[in-house]
C-alpha cells in the first residue's frame, strides 16, 4: 500500500455513490461496454493512488470525473 493512502473505507464511501454516472459517462464515451468497464477500473485505481496526496476537499464528484474524462482523451489519443 502506498503511504499516506488514506483508508480504503474512506475512498469507497467517496466512490460508491457515483458508480453508476461514472459507468453512464464511460459508457457514452467509449460506446462499448468492456471499455467502459476497463475505463473506469482504471480511473478508479488512479483515483485511489492520487487521492492520498490531492484529497479534494469539496468536489470528489467533479475531481474524479475529470479524471474518467482525461483518462478516455488520453487512451483514444494513444490509439491514433
Amino acid at each position: 500500500m502506498y503511504a499516506n493512502t488514506p483508508p480504503l473505507e474512506e475512498f469507497e464511501a467517496l466512490v460508491s455513490p457515483l458508480q453508476k454516472r461514472l459507468y453512464r459517462t464511460a459508457l457514452i464515451l467509449t460506446k462499448n461496454v468492456a471499455a467502459a468497464e476497463t475505463l473506469i477500473w482504471k480511473t478508479i485505481i488512479e483515483a485511489r493512488r492520487l487521492y492520498a496526496r490531492s484529497q479534494p476537499e469539496n468536489g470528489f464528484d467533479e475531481w474524479i470525473s475529470q479524471m474518467l474524462i482525461s483518462n478516455f482523451t488520453r487512451s483514444n489519443l494513444s490509439l491514433e
